[in-house]
């Protein structure tokens, strides 16, 4: 099986620019977000916005251990990336959730989910961060047949 990664990205407290600032401000801060996520792929890797304030990052010929290493490089460059919004210096931060396909991964919907499910516990845990998703080990043959 050939190595494949998704990360899923979401903007930390966006509601919060688009009230304080307007949805205008908002906008800016999303397109550079996206600018930010195109600077940093490669020519095969595949970024779009799914929705929202949130991204998703495909990055084939990765395995997890690489995509949390690019993950952290794209985190900090947003939080290094401040913008003049109005006179203001505003600082946005994002949280990102990777997961790395493996033989349990069956499709691309179940490698979002744990994508997915790294992002929530990214957020959880505080925001500005990092996790990846750690499948549980498969269990082996042997024990299966049992």
């Amino acid at each position: 099986m050939r190595p494949l990664s998704l990360l899923l990205l979401d903007v930390d407290h966006f509601k919060l620019v688009n009230d304080r600032l307007g949805h205008a401000a908002g906008d800016r801060v999303l397109r550079r977000i996206g600018e930010l996520c195109s600077a940093s792929k490669r020519d095969s890797d595949v970024v779009a916005r799914i929705g929202g304030e949130e991204f998703a990052v495909l990055l084939p010929e990765t395995g997890p251990d690489a995509a949390q290493q690019f993950a952290e490089r794209l985190r900090s460059a947003v939080r290094e990336s401040p913008m003049v919004i109005e006179g203001e210096n505003i600082v946005v931060t994002v949280s990102i959730g990777v997961a790395g396909a493996t033989l349990r991964t069956s499709s691309i919907d179940a490698l979002s989910r744990f994508a997915d499910q790294a992002l929530y516990d990214a957020k959880r845990a505080g925001r500005d961060q990092v996790v990846v998703c750690r499948p549980i080990a498969e269990p082996k043959l042997a024990q299966a047949a049992e």
